[in-house]
């Protein structure tokens, strides 16, 4: 009966350490994108006189950035909190579906299904688009 006991509480501890693994297999790329982020933002804070007043988006397409709220302003970050970018707040349209950053620029991103369009911010002029493929 007592090896039964140990069997069980065995299996158990196997299946949690299991379980635990694959929370974090799912899980861990999105935080760890998340403390860098963060880090992103500590360092620019740290090294500028500003505090960023809310975190827009990261945004990645030949390089990642930090895309953040400043007062007025939409600013751009390099991983090192380093100012790529700074221009003046425009609230994301509900037809868009966060912000992005091409030819030095800030920019409206709209994804859907089949493909990722870019948008000029002042404009709403089409830019380019990416075709996902199949």
């Amino acid at each position: 009966m007592k090896q039964l006991f140990v069997t069980i509480g065995l299996i158990a501890l196997i299946v949690l350490f299991l379980l635990f693994n694959v929370i974090d297999l799912v899980v861990g790329p999105s935080r760890a994108q998340e403390h860098a982020l963060r880090n992103t933002v500590t360092l620019f804070e740290k090294e500028n006189d500003e505090e960023v007043s809310e975190i827009l988006n990261r945004f990645s397409l030949q390089q990642v950035y930090a895309i953040v709220r400043i007062d007025d302003n939409i600013v751009v970050l390099l991983a090192d909190g380093q100012v790529v970018n700074r221009t003046p707040y425009q609230a994301l349209p509900d037809t868009m579906s966060h912000y992005g950053y091409y030819e030095e620029q800030v920019v409206f991103v709209k994804v859907d299904e089949n493909s990722e369009t870019y948008y000029d911010m002042n404009t709403n002029e089409e830019l380019f688009r990416i075709e996902m493929g199949d």
